[in-house]
């Protein structure tokens, strides 16, 4: 059994944003994926050399999420091997419980797009991979598409692909 479980929040400063955010996510859900959803609240910011105070949005148990998901989803043996996509040092001690408490589980360490791999996650993981841009664009949603109840659920427009972009499979292939 696949299980794909995805931890957010929706900041609520840009009503565009929220949008988008909210279609992305009944996307996911609408093709099977858990959607753990954080939120975001304004902390208190200061600047130690002139003392300016401000607030800033702070998102809230994305992390925890994870971390809890993840241990439970080995504690009740969901699992043979563990995709964790994040580059969060704060997700090292998760790893280092599944290497310790779980040794015959293999949890990989996965780099988002640009991102490199977290070093004290990368010294508990079973191995490393990366999200390319490749596979990235193999990855989009189709325009429309039907979820797990068989319903229509439409790619919101603003993750259409560019004009003129043409999918992985269409390609020409190098050297021909």
């Amino acid at each position: 059994m696949k299980r794909i479980v995805f931890c957010t929040a929706i900041r609520t400063d840009d009503p565009a944003r929220i949008t988008r955010h909210r279609a992305y996510l009944r996307a996911l859900e609408g093709v099977g994926v858990d959607v753990l959803r954080g939120y975001f609240a304004q902390e208190q910011r200061w600047c130690r050399s002139c003392g300016t105070t401000w607030m800033h949005p702070s998102e809230k148990e994305g992390d925890t999420s994870l971390s809890i998901t993840v241990i439970d989803d080995a504690h009740r043996d969901r699992f043979d091997v563990a995709y964790l996509v994040t580059a969060d040092g704060d997700q090292a001690p998760v790893a280092r419980m599944i290497r310790d408490g779980f040794p015959a589980k293999e949890l990989v360490t996965v780099a988002p797009p640009g991102r490199s791999h977290n070093y004290t996650i990368l010294q508990a993981a079973s191995r490393k991979a990366s999200i390319t841009e490749a596979l990235v664009e193999r990855s989009l949603f189709d325009k429309a598409t039907k979820d797990t109840a068989g319903n229509l659920v439409l790619r919101p427009r603003e993750y259409d692909p560019p004009p003129g972009w043409v999918p992985p499979h269409l390609r020409p292939k190098k050297g021909s």
